[in-house]
């Protein structure tokens, strides 16, 4: 990327240099872009770290260039994880996400310290299991799900309004002593240009931390508030006249005033994590 920065290009002499198919990627862009976002955001939260969802795109060189940056990896099992290692993330700086995680792989990165959201009872019984092999104390999230305005992203996480995540929570703490919930996960959605959703959102998983402190004394040393911050690029399903990009001040002002109001004490706020792919 870097050598063909702010210069005109010969497609025909880049093909010759590197062959095809070949990818041409603007990494003065990627930069500036991470850097708004990180300084949009952490101008009103501090304690804030952007997390590159690599599903967005996995080219080896935007993965380390973000390292590179100081983002965390967003990963899920597989060729995700494999990507992060190979270019030398350290354990604690990858999440790892998705419905499915394999227990081999979980194992892996149990070791490695990574910071896992569980998904799934199944996936909290395998890490429950690796902690006892390892003789390890283990600290995890939890993906939730609510319902946040008329978005469908429901299938993923344990429920909020049934109950289910706070009965989660609940087992974590009193059955699984190996394991400690230190954090909570949503995604709401993709694409998202009503800015209002996040708020809701953010409200939603602060009424469910308010009450795993009242009620099991659990705090949580992290949010994660996912990704589906929208760009420019119009999807099929909107007229473009109707496509009304927030700016990241307005993402981060929706985001962000919400856990201020609820964290007063600037030392004990927990830290914020946001998850944007195509926005970088």
């Amino acid at each position: 990327m870097g050598d063909i920065l702010n210069k005109r290009i010969n497609v025909k002499e880049l093909l010759k240099k590197y062959g095809s198919p070949l990818f041409v990627v603007d990494e003065s862009k990627i930069i500036s872009q991470y850097k708004r976002i990180k300084q949009g955001f952490t101008k009103l939260y501090p304690n804030t770290e952007i997390s590159y969802a690599y599903k967005a795109n996995y080219l080896l060189g935007i993965c380390k260039l973000i390292n590179k940056l100081g983002g965390l990896a967003e990963v899920i099992p597989g060729f995700e994880y494999q990507i992060a290692k190979l270019i030398g993330v350290k354990g604690n700086k990858i999440i790892v996400n998705g419905p499915y995680k394999p227990i081999e792989e979980l194992s892996s990165m149990i070791k490695d310290n990574c910071m896992i959201n569980v998904d799934n009872f199944d996936e909290l019984n395998k890490i429950n299991e690796i902690s006892k092999k390892l003789d390890k104390k283990v600290s995890i999230g939890i993906r939730i799900n609510a319902k946040i305005g008329k978005l469908p992203w429901s299938k993923f996480g344990f429920n909020v309004e049934s109950g289910e995540a706070f009965n989660v929570a609940e087992t974590i703490k009193n059955k699984f002593t190996n394991l400690t919930l230190n954090g909570v996960h949503i995604h709401i959605g993709t694409n998202i240009i009503n800015i209002d959703l996040y708020k809701e959102a953010v409200l939603t998983i602060l009424k469910f931390v308010r009450e795993l402190k009242n009620k099991l004394g659990i705090k949580m040393n992290y949010i994660d508030l996912g990704g589906g911050f929208a760009t420019e690029a119009c999807p099929a399903e909107y007229d473009f006249k109707d496509w009304n990009v927030p700016n990241i001040e307005e993402y981060a002002k929706a985001i962000c005033k919400p856990l201020n109001n609820f964290f007063k004490d600037e030392n004990k706020k927990p830290t914020l994590i946001l998850e944007p792919g195509r926005l970088i």
